[in-house]
C-alpha cells in the first residue's frame, strides 16, 4: 500500500520498476546481484520493468545526469521504483521528483564515498550527494547487516527502515578436489579497480617467489584502465610474468572451472557490500585469504580461511605465507569450507526476502 501525498489510499499489484546504471550483463557482484534478484522477482510472479540509467555512474557529468532523470520520469508507473545506489546516490534531485509520485526504495551495495581511487573532495560530494538521495528514500534495501549498520550511521537514516537482503550464492555441482600438488594455485576474482586490492596480493606474493606457487587474476580491466595497466606494470616489474596470469572477464564456466582447480582463493579487497566472490569460492571448497573490510568478516564462515584487517600487507604476507608453507592446515581449512554450504542462501530465498519489503506499500 502507498499514499501519495494529498491522495487516496492505492492498493498496488505486484509490480515494480527497477532503474539499474547500465547493462545487467556488467562483470561485477553489484550488477549480478540485480539480475539475480530481477531474475527471482519474475520467477515468484511479480512483474518487473527494467531501465537502463546509463553506465555513467558514479560520477556522471550533466548530460548523462540529464538523460538518467528523463528515463525515470518518462516511465508513469505509481508501481514501487528500485534505483541502484551507484546511479541513485548521484541523483538526489531526481531521487526527491520521483518519491513525490511513487514509493521509491534505494539498493545499497556500498556507500559510494568508500570506493578508493577517489580524491578527498570527490569522496565528500559523493558523500554529501548519496546523502541527500537517500534521504527521499522510503526504504532502504542493503546486501549485508554491516552495510545496514553503516547506512544508519553514515547517512543519518532510520534503521527500521533498512532492510539487509544478503545475496543468494549458487551452488556448484562438484566441489574442488584437495590436491597435494607440488605448486599452489592461488585464484583471485574481482574487478581491477584499487579497491579490490590486487596491488598488495601482488607484493605480497612477490616476498613468497621461494615458494611454488602461481596466481590467476580473474577480473575486468574496463572500470579502471589506468589501474589496470598499472597492475600488469607492477607484476613485470616484480618479474612474476611466468607466475601471474590476468584472464580479463571470463564465461561463468570457465570461472567454476578455474574453481575446481584451485587450491587456495586470495582477495585483499578493502572493502565489500558483501564479497560475492569469496562465498562462491568457499561453496567451491576452496579455502580463503581476505580482509575484515566492510562484510567479508561475515561472509566467511570461521575456519575456511584467514582474515587481516585492509591494508595491512605485512599481515597478508604472514597468511600467504602460512597456507603455502603449510598443506595440511590448507586442507583443514579447505575441508571446512566445504561443509559451509548451510551459511549461505540461495538465490530464490534472497529474491523472496527483497520482495518482502514491498509488503507494507
Amino acid at each position: 500500500m502507498w499514499r501519495a501525498p494529498g491522495s487516496r489510499l492505492i492498493l498496488l499489484p505486484r509490480h515494480l520498476t527497477f532503474a539499474v546504471p547500465g547493462s545487467l550483463d556488467t562483470p561485477t557482484g553489484g550488477y549480478l546481484y540485480d539480475k539475480h534478484i530481477i531474475a527471482g522477482l519474475r520467477a515468484g510472479g511479480w512483474s518487473v520493468e527494467v531501465l537502463d540509467l546509463g553506465g555513467e555512474f558514479p560520477l556522471p557529468d550533466p548530460a548523462a545526469k540529464n538523460r538518467a532523470f528523463r528515463t525515470l520520469c518518462a516511465d508513469t508507473s505509481i508501481a514501487p521504483i528500485v534505483i541502484d545506489g551507484l546511479a541513485l546516490g548521484a541523483l538526489p534531485e531526481a531521487a526527491g521528483h520521483i518519491a513525490a509520485l511513487r514509493p521509491l526504495v534505494a539498493l545499497v551495495h556500498h556507500p559510494l564515498f568508500l570506493e578508493k581511487g577517489h580524491s578527498p573532495e570527490t569522496r565528500q560530494n559523493l558523500f554529501e550527494s548519496e546523502k541527500s538521495a537517500l534521504s527521499k528514500a522510503g526504504r532502504i534495501i542493503t546486501t549485508s547487516g554491516i552495510t545496514r549498520n553503516r547506512v544508519a550511521a553514515d547517512f543519518s537514516y532510520p534503521l527500521d527502515r533498512i532492510t539487509a537482503v544478503e545475496p543468494g550464492i549458487a551452488r556448484p555441482a562438484r566441489q574442488a578436489p584437495i590436491r597435494d600438488d607440488a605448486s599452489t594455485a592461488i585464484l583471485s576474482v574481482g574487478s581491477l579497480i584499487p579497491r579490490k586490492g590486487h596491488a598488495s596480493l601482488i607484493k605480497s606474493l612477490a616476498g613468497l617467489r621461494h615458494l611454488p606457487w602461481s596466481l590467476r587474476i580473474v577480473g575486468s580491466p574496463d572500470l579502471d584502465r589506468t589501474h589496470s595497466a598499472d597492475l600488469i606494470r607492477l607484476v613485470s616489474s616484480l618479474d612474476l610474468d611466468a607466475k601471474v596470469v590476468f584472464t580479463g572477464s571470463i564465461t561463468d564456466a570457465e570461472l567454476s572451472a578455474l574453481f575446481l582447480s584451485s587450491d587456495l582463493f586470495a582477495l585483499a579487497s578493502e572493502y565489500e557490500g558483501y564479497g560475492i566472490a569469496y562465498a562462491e569460492a568457499i561453496l567451491h571448497g576452496l579455502p580463503v585469504i581476505g580482509t575484515t573490510g566492510g562484510a567479508i568478516i561475515d561472509t566467511v564462515p570461521p575456519g575456511t580461511g584467514i582474515l587481516v584487517d585492509p591494508g595491512d600487507d605485512q599481515g597478508l604476507s604472514g597468511a600467504l605465507n602460512l597456507l603455502l608453507s603449510d598443506p595440511a592446515r590448507r586442507r583443514t581449512m579447505a575441508a571446512c569450507a566445504r561443509r559451509s554450504g548451510s551459511h549461505f542462501q540461495t538465490w530464490e530465498t534472497a529474491a523472496d526476502r527483497f520482495a518482502s519489503v514491498f509488503e507494507d506499500f
